[in-house]
């Protein structure tokens, strides 16, 4: 963090925190696991990615809203990439199948967002 944390709110120091330790927490499935690129930004208003350990047991998913979706537009399924068929993931305090997911996922924090970013992180972990 190239800051004087020193000047920031207790909050603030809180998040930061928050977010170190997210970090050293998803940096093994980042650093050692398989990348997939799952939706480009030239194609439609969201960016995805996604990485998956070697095992399949764990995944993180990043999802970019790069322009607004009017509510008219029904955002299109992510098609999640590298995932076992046959295990299931928790993803959101929802259970789906590695096959389901891969069939395509639709988060719900993106339906109809009106400013123009919108960013999540999703965890998935095998059950």
């Amino acid at each position: 963090v190239e800051a004087d944390i020193t000047k920031w709110s207790a909050k603030d120091r809180k998040d930061l925190a928050f977010y170190i330790n997210l970090y050293k927490d998803i940096r093994p499935i980042i650093q050692f696991g398989d990348f997939y690129r799952l939706e480009s930004p030239y194609q439609s208003n969201r960016a995805s990615w996604m990485f998956v350990n070697p095992s399949q047991t764990e995944g993180v998913l990043f999802v970019f809203q790069a322009k607004a979706t009017p509510k008219s537009v029904k955002g299109q399924p992510i098609r999640l990439k590298g995932l076992n068929v046959k295990k299931v993931y928790e993803i959101n305090g929802q259970k789906f199948s590695g096959k389901k997911l891969m069939e395509g996922w639709s988060p719900k924090e993106f339906k109809n967002v009106k400013s123009n970013y919108h960013c999540e992180l999703y965890r998935l972990r095998t059950l």
